[in-house]
C-alpha cells in the first residue's frame, strides 16, 4: 500500500517507507521516556560540570572521552534548564534516528533498498539495546555512529572531497566517544586496501588519532585504566559471545522479557546464529573467489569494538558483561555492516 501510495505521488517507496517507520520509532521512544527523567551519569553532567573551563569539557567521564556529551548537555541546559528532561531525550532520540538513516544509506549502496530498509527497521526498534534508545546519556554512543557512519559514506565518494569529509566525522565521531575508534580503523584499512594512493589519504586516520592521543595525554591518563592481560587472554570468548548476542538482539530473541534483569537472553540462539553467519560467509566468498576488499573495512570495524571492549571488561568496580544491553547497539550495528559486504551486489 505505502508502495503504491508514494507511486501515485512521486515519492521513492522506500524512502516513504523509512520516514513512516523512523517517525514511528520516534513515536514509541519519546512515549516511553515521557515516564523517565535524568538518570545516574547524567547527574554528573549536570551537577559536576557547571563551569566552563577547558577541564569542564575534556575531563574524562569513566577513563572515556565525552567532549561532544558534555558539550550536548551543557548547551542543553544554558536553553532548557533541569526543569524536565524531554529537551536532552529529544535532542538524543534525533541523534539515533540519523544513525538509523545513515544506516540505511550504507546499506543501499551494498545490499538494495529492501534488505536496507529491513537493517534500519531492526535498529529503530532495537528493544535488546533499550538502554541506548531510552537513556539520554547514550547520546555518545549512538552520536560516535552517526559521525562514523557519515565517514564510511564519504569514503564512498573516493576523492579528495570525501576524503576530507570523513576526516572531519572521524574526528567528531572520536569527541562524542572511544566508539569512533572502531571506525578509525575501518577507514585506515580502506585506505590499505585501496586502488587510490595511500600516503597522501593516511591523515585520515592520523589527525583523529593525534586529536585523542593529545586528549589522552593532557586529561585522560589521570583515569583509572581498566586494561589488564587477563582480559586480553579472555577476550576470544567475550568477543563471540559479545557478536553471538548482538546477533540474537537482530531478532529479538535476546530482549529480557521475563524479568530476568542483566543475565544473558537467547546467548545460544546466537551462537547458532553466528555460526551460521560464517559458515554463510565462507560459502559467498568461495563463490565469489574471494575475500572482497570492502569486507575487511567492515570487519575492522566490529572486531576492533568488541576486542577492545573485552580488553577493558573486566574493571575495579564490575565485569562488564559480553550480554549488557549497551554494547547490543553498537554490536548490532557492526554485525549489519559485515553482513552487507558478505551480501553486497546479491538481490
Amino acid at each position: 500500500a505505502l508502495e503504491r501510495a508514494a507511486e501515485a505521488g512521486g515519492w521513492n517507496p522506500f524512502i516513504l517507507c523509512l520516514a513512516v517507520l523512523t517517525a514511528a520509532s520516534w513515536a514509541v521512544l519519546l512515549a516511553l521516556e515521557s515516564h523517565l527523567t535524568f538518570w545516574f551519569d547524567e547527574w554528573r553532567f549536570l551537577l559536576q560540570r557547571q563551569d566552563w573551563s577547558v577541564g569542564d569539557f575534556l575531563d574524562p567521564h569513566n577513563q572515556h572521552i565525552a567532549l561532544a556529551p558534555v558539550s550536548v548537555y551543557k548547551l542543553l541546559l544554558a536553553t532548557f534548564g533541569m526543569d524536565s528532561a524531554l529537551p536532552f531525550q529529544v535532542a538524543s532520540t534525533l541523534v539515533f534516528l540519523l544513525s538509523a538513516v545513515l544506516l540505511f544509506a550504507y546499506l543501499r549502496r551494498r545490499v538494495g533498498d529492501w534488505p536496507a530498509l529491513l537493517g534500519s527497521a531492526l535498529i529503530l526498534f532495537l528493544g535488546a539495546a533499550y538502554i541506548d534508545l531510552l537513556w539520554p546519556f547514550q547520546i555518545g554512543f549512538s552520536g560516535s555512529i552517526a559521525a562514523g557512519l557519515g565517514a564510511l559514506l564519504a569514503l564512498d565518494r573516493d576523492d579528495r572531497a570525501g576524503d576530507g569529509i570523513a576526516c572531519a566525522l572521524l574526528v567528531l565521531s572520536m569527541a562524542f566517544s572511544e566508539l569512533g575508534v572502531p571506525f578509525v580503523a575501518g577507514a585506515l584499512v580502506s585506505i590499505l586496501v585501496g586502488r587510490r594512493p595511500r600516503i597522501g589519504r593516511l591523515y585520515l586516520a592520523f589527525v583523529p588519532l593525534a586529536l585523542y592521543g593529545i586528549w589522552w595525554l593532557g586529561w585522560g591518563h589521570e583515569a583509572e585504566s581498566a586494561f589488564s592481560w587477563d582480559n586480553v587472554l579472555d577476550s576470544p570468548e567475550w568477543v563471540f559471545d559479545a557478536a553471538s548476542q548482538a546477533a540474537a538482539s537482530l531478532l529479538g530473541l535476546a530482549t529480557p522479557l521475563t524479568g530476568s534483569g542483566g543475565k544473558p537472553v537467547g546467548l545460544i540462539w546466537g551462537h547458532i546464529l553466528l555460526v551460521a553467519g560464517i559458515v554463510l560467509a565462507i560459502w559467498r566468498f568461495r563463490r565469489l573467489g574471494g575475500v572482497p576488499r570492502a569486507f575487511w573495512v567492515a570487519l575492522a570495524i566490529g572486531a576492533s569494538f568488541w576486542f577492545l571492549t573485552a580488553f577493558n571488561a573486566t574493571t575495579p568496580l564490575a565485569e562488564r558483561e559480553p550480554t549488557t544491553p549497551r554494547y547490543l547497539y553498537p554490536g548490532a550495528v557492526f554485525l549489519l555492516l559485515i553482513a552487507a559486504e558478505v551480501l553486497r551486489g546479491m538481490r
